[in-house]
């Protein structure tokens, strides 16, 4: 079934990203494909090696050149070697999203956001949680160095994230799902890094439980996907287990 609920997210827009930054993807064992060729070119030169290949996320250039890819676990650069300091971020393979944002008016400066598997959403270890890594590409030659690991933005989180410019067509909303809630929580990316507090806004359904027989709790509804339309105008998202689609209008409205 398919629901139609109306959300306040404050300020998220009509403009969409570039194309050319999202031209080339590296994904699953050692897949690739390289969509500025019509049909799309498959390339055999990337470094990911996972059977799940779900939490994968690729950025180029605006030129349409790649610059890294990551499984949510090890960043590798351009040359498709491990970025310096780019490994043992606290994604997983299985996660279903991971995502690459820039930092509005630096070339340079990119953030890298992950997420907790569905089964690894309990309290206590520091890895779970929604953390955000940043990567500068002036450093090594233009191929890059992490110079900021996993830091937390908040514990309890499904695998849900996605992204969309603000109004003012620089700034960048990246919304994630939290984990035993209904709400959501929109960070503004800006020329200054992440804004704090997030926008938190509160519909739609409980994300939790989940699992492979009845009685069996394997927090399935942590996983699924969460996409915003091109135009920024509607989200939806999955709960897996639950077998449902829900889709949320997006307004300029300020939340509250």
């Amino acid at each position: 079934m398919k629901f139609l609920i109306a959300v306040a997210v404050s300020c998220i827009t009509l403009t969409t990203f570039s194309q050319n930054p999202t031209s080339i993807w590296y994904f699953g064992e050692f897949a690739g494909l390289d969509f500025r060729m019509a049909p799309p070119l498959a390339l055999l030169n990337g470094q990911l090696n996972s059977i799940d290949g779900e939490s994968s996320a690729t950025i180029s250039s605006d030129e349409g050149n790649l610059l890294f890819y990551t499984d949510g676990v090890s960043v590798y650069n351009r040359s498709h070697q491990p970025m310096q300091n780019g490994t043992n971020l606290w994604g997983h393979p299985s996660t279903t999203q991971t995502l690459i944002v820039p930092q509005p008016g630096n070339d340079s400066i990119f953030y890298i956001f992950t997420n907790s598997p569905q089964y690894n959403t309990f309290a206590g270890t520091d890895s779970v949680g929604c953390h955000y890594s940043i990567v500068n590409l002036a450093n090594n030659n233009g191929l890059g160095a992490v110079i900021e690991k996993n830091t937390l933005l908040f514990k309890k989180t499904t695998e849900k994230v996605a992204a969309v410019h603000h109004v003012n067509g620089t700034d960048i909303w990246v919304v994630f799902h939290e984990w035993e809630s209904n709400c959501f929580r929109s960070y503004l990316v800006t020329a200054a890094g992440i804004e704090f507090p997030p926008v938190v806004s509160c519909i739609g359904s409980i994300h939790q439980g989940g699992g492979p027989a009845p009685g069996i709790n394997e927090n399935f509804n942590a996983a699924g996907q969460m996409k915003i339309s091109s135009d920024g105008s509607l989200l939806a998202l999955v709960l897996t287990d639950s077998r449902r689609v829900e889709v949320f209008f997006l307004t300029t409205k300020p939340a509250g």
